[in-house]
């Protein structure tokens, strides 16, 4: 068993955290295999989990903070390629476009990935078999369907993705390589997601456009009227006023007919204690009540909501009459 560097084994919370501690010290002898690591870490993801549900939210924090973070098994997470990217926050927040890709398995990450050593690459193939990320792929196929259905439903069809990040599900989708929609427009507050986009887009017909979602609430916009829009991973991050106001506004974006699509992940996410506590990496967790809340005053206009096969994010659609 491994233990703590001197100054924390003193400190008062020690014995408010010795069970998360403690499996700590029991997982962090098998991440130094890379045949043992998967044992490692579902000890770590069932102790994390166990002792974020049975902890205040100060207590957790403080978890997090002084030990977990100060502990050896920190280090050995992080040649993780995932762990390590939303940890250091390099575009200023864990969940960005680079970090998608690493969950989508996607081509332009597999440098990164031979390059993290064989314990990093066995945490890697098993965080990225986890619900969670499943749930990231499944996201991205599902939001493809959609881009086809609305082809198909409406001619000449007009789409906004809002916080597009690298608009992977471009790539699956058959009308946007097929450069069978009016225009696709991708916004996001990041430069170089779009440098991405734009490098990547082939000919389709994608408008890449630089901005952010206090622009759309402060109705500073001229992006037009649309079919369908979608954000598939901003209201993880925005409170309850912030998500009702956003919706409202998109809302109005839509043409008759027109439709919005909105997910955010739910609270059954088991992955989150670990997310909180080696990744910095915070969701806004909602049921499908709470998220079915979001949209009132615009009730009547929801067409569906549903989880998704995991059960891990929840996807609410409206329709404009």
């Amino acid at each position: 068993m491994t233990s703590l560097p001197g100054p924390l084994t003193s400190n008062k919370l020690l014995s408010k955290s010795s069970s998360g501690l403690a499996t700590l010290n029991e997982a962090e002898p098998y991440l130094h295999r890379p045949v043992t690591v998967s044992r490692g870490m579902e000890i770590l993801m069932q102790g994390l989990l166990l002792k974020r549900c049975s902890s205040g939210s100060e207590e957790w924090r403080a978890f997090c903070e002084q030990v977990c973070r100060r502990h050896p098994i920190y280090s050995l997470l992080q040649q993780d390629p995932i762990t390590q990217r939303a940890a250091t926050k390099p575009r200023g927040y864990p969940g960005d476009a680079v970090l998608l890709d690493l969950l989508y398995q996607d081509s332009s990450v597999q440098s990164k990935i031979r390059r993290s050593g064989e314990i990093g690459r066995a945490i890697y193939a098993y965080l990225t078999q986890c619900p969670s990320a499943a749930s990231v792929r499944w996201r991205r196929a599902f939001l493809a369907r959609l881009i086809d259905e609305t082809a198909e439903r409406v001619s000449s069809a007009e789409i906004l993705s809002i916080a597009c990040g690298h608009l992977r599900e471009s790539t699956e989708s058959t009308a946007v390589c097929e450069s069978r929609l009016k225009r696709l427009v991708a916004l996001d507050s990041d430069a170089r997601s779009l440098e991405e986009v734009a490098a990547s887009k082939n000919g389709w017909n994608v408008e890449c456009v630089q901005g952010d979602i206090k622009d759309l609430l402060r109705g500073r916009n001229s992006l037009g009227r649309f079919d369908l829009i979608y954000s598939a991973g901003l209201y993880d991050y925005l409170n309850d006023s912030t998500a009702g106001f956003l919706t409202r506004v998109l809302f109005k974006m839509l043409k008759t007919g027109g439709r919005l699509l909105i997910a955010n992940f739910m609270p059954q996410n088991n992955e989150r204690a670990y997310m909180e506590a080696f990744m910095d990496w915070q969701l806004i967790y909602r049921t499908e009540r709470q998220f079915e809340q979001i949209a009132s005053p615009l009730t009547c206009h929801i067409r569906r909501i549903f989880p998704d096969d995991n059960r891990y994010v929840v996807y609410l659609e409206l329709e404009k009459s």
